[in-house]
């Protein structure tokens, strides 16, 4: 195994600089991850599918809010000047901690009014979650600085630390009859310890700006980035409700227990996936930036040749995966958990598309070209609303459920994937080169 990993570094670090960063996210993503993968056969025989759906509602909730978190101010760090950048990072702190305090209290409302299933979990939840919160919204800011900066070893190894920390704590929780609250725990120890190794890199910047802060500075950076908090933010927003909405709604539908076995599932798919595919959207974000501003005429050629590699990428990890759940799952999931490994087959064709088409959709953070991505996500979340009216008017079962969400998912990322790429071709022919942000 290492030598096919120093084989394909090498092949990475010839090909191109994009290749080399993903590479680097994504290997040691892939290392950090696999701990969690290999510790689910473990936590399925500690917690039920009732602990896991519990835990599942938790989660989707801050995954579902991180976006006013920050406001989409750790997306600007990445493209603006290197003083504004400084003045961002420093401003957002603040913004995340009042934010994690509001949104605390909206979680809240939830389990005090029964929402769904929310009504199932104790008041004191919000405790955790108000620490998820916090600390999901730092460790994004941080992370998008050292995007910034380009110090892509600094931020591979956040994984491996990431990983590590939360089975460890989900297994020692598991053993004690922690429930929920363990698998909850864990993944708050995960990412503090994200970001306690950030925190290195940025430390710096807010002793250098609160030496010679001004709030007629502060103001005006605000101002001039506000296109993120009014449009990227909702946009975020839409984006991970998309990517969370299912969880509650499963559960609304057939039950906490149902909701689990497609955690599992989703869970086991989306962990060696997705994280790959975000490290080639984060190197590509960097790529496509950078021609933005330097040379325009190249967007469309950038866009092409990065399909063309993710598309062969995509054939080896899921590869790989379908192999799993054609011939190990039944050896190492009891048999309990037969319904996730249904759910699992069906949701195989919309994640394998989402892992090609989500990197590029970095197009859409360029300045001027924000609004597209907002209708597709506004169309992502209609298309899970649909998919809960169908199944619930025809009394689908859970499978029938997930097989109409995968057919509606292809035609949507079917649809995005034109779009990008007309985007990309409209910025190549049309618009002037040399921009500088």
């Amino acid at each position: 195994m290492s030598l096919l990993l120093r084989s394909i570094r090498k092949w990475a670090q010839r090909t191109s600089p994009l290749l080399k960063n993903a590479f680097t996210l994504g290997a040691n993503a892939a290392i950090g991850q696999s701990i969690t993968l290999l510790s689910l056969p473990v936590l399925s025989h500690l917690y039920t599918p009732d602990s896991f759906g519990k835990a599942g509602l938790i989660l989707t909730y801050m995954g579902i809010v991180y976006p006013f978190l920050t406001l989409r101010l750790d997306m600007a760090l990445v493209g603006s000047r290197d003083e504004e950048a400084r003045y961002l990072l420093f401003l957002s702190i603040p913004i995340v901690a009042v934010m994690a305090l509001v949104l605390t209290g909206c979680f809240l409302l939830l389990c005090i009014v029964g929402v769904g299933h929310y009504g199932e979990l104790p008041i004191w939840a919000s405790l955790l979650v108000w620490a998820g919160l916090s600390l999901s919204g730092t460790m994004n800011l941080l992370w998008g600085w050292g995007l910034r900066q380009g110090h892509f070893k600094q931020l591979a190894s956040v994984y491996l630390v990431q990983g590590g920390l939360r089975s460890s704590v989900q297994i020692l929780t598991g053993l004690i009859h922690a429930h929920w609250v363990g698998l909850v725990l864990g993944e708050i120890a995960g990412t503090l310890g994200r970001v306690r190794v950030l925190w290195r890199m940025a430390a710096p910047v807010f002793r250098e700006v609160g030496a010679r802060f001004s709030w007629r500075d502060a103001l005006s950076i605000l101002r001039h980035h506000r296109q993120y908090p009014l449009v990227a933010t909702p946009s975020g927003m839409l984006d991970t409700l998309h990517g969370n909405l299912t969880l509650p709604l499963l559960a609304y539908a057939y039950g906490s227990g149902v909701a689990g076995h497609y955690f599992l599932a989703e869970r086991l798919l989306a962990l060696p996936a997705l994280m790959i595919s975000t490290a080639f959207a984060y190197s590509f974000h960097h790529r496509i930036a950078q021609v933005f501003r330097e040379e325009r005429s190249l967007t469309e050629s950038v866009v092409r040749s990065s399909l063309k590699q993710m598309g062969l990428f995509s054939i080896l990890v899921f590869g790989v995966i379908s192999a799993f759940l054609g011939l190990g799952w039944r050896w190492i999931f009891a048999d309990e958990w037969g319904l996730a490994h249904q759910i699992a087959w069906l949701l195989l064709p919309a994640v394998w598309i989402q892992f090609v088409v989500s990197p590029l959709s970095r197009v859409f953070t360029l300045p001027g070209y924000l609004k597209p991505k907002l209708v597709f996500d506004m169309l992502g979340v209609a298309r899970l609303l649909t998919v809960f009216g169908v199944a619930t008017y025809w009394q689908l079962s859970p499978v029938g459920w997930q097989a109409v969400s995968t057919g509606l998912a292809l035609l949507l990322y079917a649809v995005y994937l034109v779009l990008i790429y007309w985007t990309a071709r409209r910025i190549s022919r049309h618009a002037p080169s040399g921009y500088t942000h």
